[in-house]
C-alpha cells in the first residue's frame, strides 16, 4: 500500500469518527451529561483539525486557492472580532471562538485538491452512523419501551434546563421523552440516544437531506432511507412528520408518471399537517414554543444589531409569559437574541445564498438543502453545534451538474 493510500485510509478513518462526534455534538445525552465528562465538544473540535491537517498533508492545496483561503480567513476573523467586541463577555470568547472559529478549517478542508468523495466523505458517514444508530433505536423503543419485552438495565442522569435522571438500555438508546399530544401520557416517543425528540429529528432529517442532496455513492441508499423515515415517525415530532409529508409530495412531483396521484396526496398531506397542528396546539409543549418565538422577539426588536450578548438569555427569559418555561426551541431568535444580526449573518448568508442560488441555476439538490436547513434553523436549536459549519461550506461549495458529462463536478469556493 503506498503512501498517498495510507493517508487516504487514515483521513478517511478520522472522518468516520468525526461524523459519530459531530452526531452526538447535536445535543446527545452524553454531550449533556451530569457526573461524567464525555468531553464531546472538545473531541469534535479537535477532530475537525486533524482532519484538515491530514488532509492538507496528503493532498495540498493549489496557489490560488491558498490566496482565496487566506483572503477569507482575514475577513472572517475581522468579523469573528467584531462580534467578539460587541457581544461576546471576555469570559466566554474561549467558548465563542471555540464553536466558530473551526470554520476556515472546514472551509480550507474543501478547498483542498480532494476527489469529490473525500470531500463529502464525513457527510455520507455522518448519514451512514444515523441509520445505524436509527435501527438500534427502533429496536430498544419498540420491544422495551413499547411492548416492554425488553427492560432498561440503568439510570443515566444529563443536564436539559434541569437534572433529568432517564432508563438506558445498555448505554445505546434513553428514554427521555412521552409523547404528548396523542391523547396517551405513557407512550414513550423515540428519542435515541438524544436529550429529547427534536434532537433526533434534527440528525435525523439532517441524514436525509445529506443522503438526497451530497454527490456521494450510497450503497444501501433506500434501506438507510427507509430506516431514517421509520425512524421519524416514531420521534412523534410534528417538525418530523411534516417533513416527511414534504419529502411524499417532492417525490410524486418528481415522477411525471405519478404526479395525477398528487391529486389524492396533496389534499391528504394538508389534512394530516391540519391536524397535527391542531392536536399539538393542545399540549404544553406547543405553548411553550409560541412563547419562544413571542419572547424571542420581543427581545431581538429593542436590541437588533449586536443582541444582548452571546451566552446572554436573560432578557429573553424575562420576556417569558410562562413560569415554567426553562428552555429555548428555536435557533433563530436564539441566535438574534444574543449577537442580533451580525450573529445571525452567519446563518443567514448561506441560506440566502443557497435559495437564490439554487433557483437561478436551478440547482434543485442545492435549492432542496437550504430551504431544509432554513426550516431546521427556524423550528430547532441546535446553533452552537459543529456540523453547522459544514452546512455552511457545502452550500458555498455545492457541486454543479455538467450538462454534458451528466456528472457532478465540484464548484469551489473561489470559482472555476
Amino acid at each position: 500500500m503506498g503512501t498517498k493510500s495510507l493517508g487516504t485510509t487514515l483521513y478517511r478513518l478520522i472522518d468516520v469518527v468525526l461524523a459519530l462526534f459531530l452526531i452526538l455534538n447535536c445535543q446527545s445525552v452524553y454531550q449533556n451529561s451530569v457526573g461524567v465528562n464525555y468531553f464531546v465538544y472538545e473531541i469534535t473540535a479537535l477532530l475537525i483539525v486533524l482532519s484538515a491537517v491530514v488532509k492538507f498533508g496528503c493532498n495540498g492545496i493549489c496557489n490560488s486557492k491558498f490566496k482565496f483561503f487566506i483572503a477569507f480567513f482575514c475577513f472572517y476573523f475581522l468579523y469573528l472580532a467584531l462580534m467578539i467586541i460587541f457581544s461576546v463577555e471576555k469570559s466566554l470568547i474561549v467558548s465563542f471562538l471555540g464553536r466558530y472559529g473551526l470554520l476556515p478549517f472546514v472551509v480550507f478542508t474543501f478547498l483542498l485538491d480532494l476527489p469529490a468523495k473525500d470531500k463529502y466523505y464525513v457527510f455520507k458517514k455522518f448519514a451512514d452512523l444515523v441509520a445505524v444508530i436509527t435501527f438500534i433505536s427502533i429496536f430498544f423503543w419498540l420491544f422495551g419501551s413499547t411492548l416492554k419485552i425488553l427492560k432498561p438495565n440503568s439510570l443515566f442522569s444529563y443536564d436539559w434546563g434541569q437534572t433529568v435522571s432517564v432508563n438506558s438500555y445498555y448505554g445505546l438508546y434513553f428514554e427521555t421523552q412521552f409523547v404528548d399530544w396523542i391523547g396517551i401520557d405513557w407512550f414513550y416517543r423515540n428519542t435515541s440516544i438524544f436529550v429529547e425528540g427534536p434532537m433526533f429529528c434534527l440528525v435525523l432529517i439532517l441524514a436525509i437531506m445529506f443522503i438526497l442532496t451530497c454527490p456521494t455513492e450510497f450503497k444501501h441508499k433506500k434501506i438507510e432511507l427507509a430506516v431514517l423515515c421509520i425512524g421519524l415517525i416514531t420521534t412523534f415530532s410534528t417538525t418530523g412528520l411534516l417533513f416527511l409529508g414534504l419529502l411524499v409530495l417532492l417525490y410524486f412531483y418528481k415522477e411525471p408518471k405519478l404526479r395525477i396521484f398528487l391529486l389524492i396526496i396533496l389534499p391528504v398531506t394538508i389534512i394530516a399537517g391540519i391536524y397535527f397542528l391542531i392536536k399539538k396546539s393542545g399540549t404544553g409543549s406547543f405553548f411553550l414554543r409560541l412563547d419562544d418565538y413571542v419572547a424571542g422577539f420581543k427581545t431581538w426588536i429593542s436590541k437588533p444589531l449586536f443582541g444582548y450578548g452571546f451566552g446572554k438569555f436573560d432578557a429573553v427569559i424575562e420576556n417569558m409569559s410562562r413560569d415554567d418555561n426553562i428552555g429555548f426551541s428555536n435557533s433563530i431568535f436564539a441566535v438574534l437574541v444574543q449577537g442580533g444580526i451580525v450573529y445571525g449573518l452567519l446563518f443567514i448568508v448561506p441560506i440566502f445564498y443557497g435559495i437564490m442560488s439554487g433557483i437561478k441555476k436551478k440547482q434543485r439538490r442545492l435549492l432542496f438543502l437550504s430551504l431544509c436547513y432554513a426550516l431546521l434553523f427556524v423550528l430547532i436549536v441546535f446553533q452552537t453545534a459543529f456540523i453547522n459549519l459544514y452546512i455552511w461550506t457545502c452550500i458555498f461549495s455545492f457541486p454543479v451538474k455538467n450538462g454534458e458529462k451528466k456528472k457532478y463536478e465540484i464548484m469551489p469556493l473561489c470559482g472555476k
